[in-house]
């Protein structure tokens, strides 16, 4: 008699949580254990999920429990239209990592209202991002 595997089953510590990310897109009270679950396997302190519209605009934004409810709606009711992030990482391709000490020096971050007056009071100056699909890969 064959074993059946459940969808849980995997061969490292990020592939379970892939079902947990689709699943939380589709019912997005999910979002908060999925994220925890994805900064304990990352050993991270936070996690911030970002869908935006071909144009770069954020469509959907979710973070992890130890981010406040309020950081999240600052962000996507604001920040998020004004994060420099956005514009870099959507010339990166499926996967690159975008390092935003590497990417955003201190001038920068000094200029910056993105990081002054949302990211540092929020306890957070770098971040690190990447890009899981693109306008082109989407529709492929």
């Amino acid at each position: 008699m064959a074993v059946r595997r459940s969808r849980r089953d995997n061969s490292g510590p990020f592939d379970a949580l892939i079902p947990d990310l689709y699943d939380a897109v589709i019912e997005p009270q999910l979002w908060p254990d999925a994220l925890l679950r994805v900064t304990d396997a990352a050993g991270i302190d936070g996690a911030h999920f970002l869908f935006c519209s071909s144009d770069g605009l954020p469509l959907l934004s979710q973070m992890s429990a130890q981010i406040s409810d309020e950081t999240n709606t600052l962000y996507r009711d604001h920040y998020g239209a004004i994060d420099p992030r956005r514009d870099r990482i959507q010339k990166f391709g499926v996967g690159e990592f975008l390092l935003c000490h590497r990417e955003f020096d201190n001038d920068f971050v000094r200029r910056s209202e993105f990081y002054n007056d949302f990211c540092i009071p929020a306890g957070f100056r770098t971040w690190r991002a990447f890009s899981c699909t693109t306008a082109t890969t989407a529709m492929r």
